[in-house]
């Protein structure tokens, strides 16, 4: 491939990075205003039943979003016309059947279910998100049908919709709920029903963005031809993709079980446990999972991007690709890491200050998490790097590794009266950096070019560590002058922020170049 064509593939590959970027920083923005309203609603304990039913939906979105999506990405980037309308109608055919069993079976079984999970009381979320399951199924069609033409505006758009929706519809039927007189069980369920409602909102809109930008239909117009060989080319790709994604999703609903359980069996009540759970679900969580979610924004562009290169043989390209995506990577997990360790406690107390106490207990699991912060983020770089390269059973046994170890050291630790809640974040931590060991040996492999990983490291370090370790210089040396506390942090957090931009910025611009 001609120097100038890699060039022009490398800015459109940045283009879309720099649109889904965007979209996520948004829509994860619009889910921490999202948590804090809907926190003061549910509390701790609503916030388990409402995060115990996500888990399962989770389990299906793993299904929807990940696997076909990518598979479809994979295909659609070395397709004509003719043929990505061909793995479109397939696709569409195969998960719509899928979804509709999904939301069946969730519907049916949610009473099975939340008693699985030991929080019967969870049963009317697990309800009132069923329905989401079919809507997220299709949602993954269309988006891996853009993903494979590099089109990224629309699934940016899709994604900004849904947290809209999910922000405004949530926290409005929870709050009508409660005005009602409603039990905390069917506010948190009413909460979860504007998932549902989002969810389809956000099938419609690619539904009819799509309808707009093909104005021959040719979705459907012979849709079905060659589809054996297509169907057996997509389950080839996407049964592994999806395996290792479901691996974790399982992981995630094992390990809330565990958690439940764990802390029960050392002495909490149910609703103690509960509380504990929820707290560290909704408060955690999300901050941890910041991160990798901005690295899926590289992720889902560097497929399409880096799969054309592979078939065409383009040893350089897939190196510049993958260093590219690499010092991106870098240079938004880095300062996020070493931000959030060291500000845990003062982030915390910022977005949830009138939680009684609960954002205290909550930092030192957040402390721990941070540092699994950047490990995540290669895992998800990675996973996508790996699957380019059809390498797709790869992620399977080392997503499988590392989360059975979590699950054993989650059980241990747990179980240990002085560590408790504590547990899950070491477990994550080990885990991911097993992941990722074994995902970065097989990727070098698959380039079969020298990767200096330290190398692309070293810049966003130290760029992180001036920038954020002055901050919380700043920030001891400020404490004992100013009294409110909040706006001690949110000074100190800009001075990283504006620090870190002023002496990464040159270095993140030079990555086009």
């Amino acid at each position: 491939m001609p120097k100038a064509s890699v060039t022009q593939g490398s800015n459109k590959f940045l283009s879309g990075v720099l649109l889904l970027t965007f979209s996520t920083v948004v829509v994860k923005i619009i889910g921490l205003i999202y948590k804090i309203p809907m926190l003061s609603l549910l509390g701790g304990q609503g916030m388990g039943y409402f995060n115990s039913a996500y888990e399962i939906y989770a389990l299906v979105c793993a299904l929807s979003t990940t696997g076909l999506p990518v598979a479809m990405s994979v295909i659609i980037s070395s397709s004509d016309e003719k043929r990505r309308g061909r793995v479109f109608y397939i696709s569409f055919s195969l998960f719509l059947v899928m979804g509709l069993v999904f939301s069946i079976g969730m519907l049916l079984l949610s009473g099975k279910l939340s008693l699985l999970l030991k929080n019967p009381r969870a049963v009317l979320s697990i309800m009132a998100i069923s329905p989401a399951a079919v809507f997220s199924c299709l949602t993954g069609v269309y988006r891996g049908y853009f993903q494979g033409q590099s089109k990224m505006l629309p699934i940016s758009l899709s994604q900004i919709i849904e947290a809209l929706g999910k922000l405004v519809l949530g926290i409005i039927f929870a709050y009508a709920e409660k005005l009602r007189g409603g039990s905390i069980v069917s506010v948190a369920a009413a909460g979860i029903f504007g998932v549902t409602i989002s969810t389809a909102l956000g099938f419609l809109f690619l539904l009819v963005y799509k309808i707009i930008s093909d104005k021959k239909g040719k979705i459907i117009e012979k849709g079905a031809s060659g589809g054996e060989k297509i169907l057996r080319e997509l389950l080839f790709l996407a049964f592994p993709i999806t395996l290792s994604s479901l691996v974790v999703s399982l992981t995630r609903v094992v390990d809330m079980a565990m958690i439940l359980r764990r802390l029960q069996y050392i002495g909490y009540s149910c609703d103690s446990a509960n509380y504990l759970y929820g707290s560290y679900t909704t408060m955690c969580l999300p901050l941890f999972a910041l991160s990798p979610a901005l690295v899926s924004a590289i992720a889902l562009p560097l497929i399409p991007s880096l799969s054309e290169n592979i078939s065409n043989n383009n040893r350089a390209g897939q190196k510049k690709y993958i260093s590219d995506a690499l010092s991106l990577t870098f240079f938004i997990a880095i300062p996020v890491s070493i931000g959030m360790c060291l500000f845990s406690g003062e982030i915390l107390s910022l977005l949830f200050a009138s939680q009684n106490g609960a954002e205290d207990i909550m930092s030192a699991p957040l402390k721990i998490l941070s540092l699994s912060v950047a490990l995540s983020c290669m895992v998800t770089l990675t996973n996508a790097v790996l699957q380019s390269y059809r390498m797709v059973y790869i992620p399977i046994m080392s997503m499988g590794m590392g989360c059975l170890i979590k699950l054993v050291l989650s059980y241990i630790l747990i179980g240990i009266p002085k560590i408790n809640i504590l547990g899950a974040p070491i477990s994550t931590l080990i885990c991911d950096f097993i992941i990722c060991a074994i995902n970065l040996y097989f990727m070098k492999k698959a380039l079969g070019k020298r990767l200096n990983i330290f190398k692309i490291l070293s810049k966003p370090l130290i760029c992180a560590i001036v920038s954020v370790g002055g901050a919380y210089g700043v920030m001891k040396f400020l404490t004992p002058h100013i009294a409110n506390s909040r706006l001690l942090t949110i000074l100190c957090i800009a001075i990283a922020g504006v620090s870190y931009l002023l002496l990464a910025g040159k270095e993140i611009l030079k990555i086009k170049n």
